[in-house]
């Protein structure tokens, strides 16, 4: 199971307001293009923290089944939690003359849950790769979460494009404090038993 990135929308998280927040006049462009990779990788690094995707995001769930001749599962789980399919495709055939499936969604239904959610079909299909485009990450980014990406755009800006740190300066990890309550934590409930 792969799950590819295919595009991510950046409009929700304000260049205007990240440069008034890091007291930089909006008529000095000097520094535009070091600011937007700063905002790029601050919402990657917040993303990695709650293990979710923040800002809306194209997604492709790949399942390549070839050597089985896959029937599918009852259900597939997607480690995310807002998530909206756009379309699920099923390949059938050897690489030079596939043949493409479209699976209805009355052929499955969408379950969430609070760290997951869960592809369930009513059916089974045979074929040899289960493809599922899909939306993640929020459609209106919740405040505390904003907050926190300005955090890490002026911590990366003020301490680490210099690549040092002062000695009288330290690290605040109030923009983790911020992303705690969204952060993702998995459980496993079957842990692996040792045979003796």
């Amino acid at each position: 199971m792969l799950i590819t990135k295919l595009s991510k929308n950046y409009s929700q998280v304000s260049f205007n307001e990240i440069k008034d927040y890091l007291q930089i006049d909006q008529t000095d462009t000097s520094q535009d293009s070091l600011i937007w990779s700063l905002l790029y990788a601050s919402v990657r690094i917040c993303e990695q923290f709650i293990d979710d995707d923040i800002v809306p995001t194209t997604n492709l769930l790949e399942v390549d089944e070839y050597l089985y001749n896959l029937v599918f599962y009852p259900y597939y789980k997607i480690f995310q939690q807002n998530i909206t399919v756009n379309g699920i495709t099923g390949l059938t055939g050897l690489s030079g003359q596939t043949k493409q499936v479209l699976i209805s969604p009355r052929d499955y239904q969408m379950q969430y849950y609070k760290n997951y959610t869960s592809i369930r079909f009513s059916a089974s299909v045979t074929c040899n790769k289960f493809l599922c485009n899909f939306n993640s990450g929020y459609s209106s980014i919740p405040y505390d979460i904003l907050l926190a990406i300005k955090m890490k755009v002026a911590e990366l800006y003020d301490q680490d494009r210099g690549n040092y740190t002062l000695a009288n300066v330290q690290r605040s990890n109030a923009w983790e404090r911020l992303l705690t309550p969204h952060r993702r934590i998995l459980f496993d409930i079957y842990p692996n038993q040792v045979n003796d």
